[in-house]
């Protein structure tokens, strides 16, 4: 048994198999052990019980590559993955970090493919406005950046 321990100080019990979709928590795992308390700091406790929850959906799942793009789109286009990834801006951007952060590379995959599902069509402002982003150009500056860009359009 796995106990993972949120930043908040809440545990998350999980079975070895299912923490092993995680390289990091993987790496803390020994066979010999019964039970190993592992501390995340970064990650909360809400989030964390997200991130479990998909990795006990897809524990069995063979690993997706970062170079198998066609692959990884087939993969993420199950009913439960449009469920699971549906979620307000914040919880989906805080289930990216946190997948990053435990080396989840399909979560990783899918909540990048939700955000750029998100901002696909949208001009700089409406995204500026959905990911409340600060424009920290001048005038002038933007209108530098535009010139030098006019090709792309």
């Amino acid at each position: 048994m796995v106990i993972l321990i949120a930043s908040d100080g809440a545990q998350v019990d999980i079975d070895n198999s299912v923490a092993r979709h995680s390289p990091l928590i993987g790496n803390f795992l020994n066979d010999d052990e019964k039970e190993v308390h592992i501390p995340l700091p970064f990650i909360t406790s809400g989030i964390l019980t997200k991130v479990m929850e998909y990795c006990k959906f897809h524990h069995n799942d063979p690993p997706v590559s970062h170079d198998d793009l066609g692959r990884a789109k087939e993969h993420f286009a199950s009913v439960w993955d449009d469920t699971f990834i549906t979620n307000n801006r914040e919880t989906l951007i805080d289930i990216i970090l946190a997948a990053h952060y435990l080396g989840i590379k399909a979560l990783l995959n899918l909540g990048c493919m939700a955000v750029a599902d998100m901002i696909a069509g949208k001009s700089v402002n409406e995204i500026r406005t959905q990911f409340n982003i600060d424009n920290d150009f001048t005038p002038e500056e933007e209108e530098e950046i535009r010139r030098e860009t006019a090709w792309i359009e």
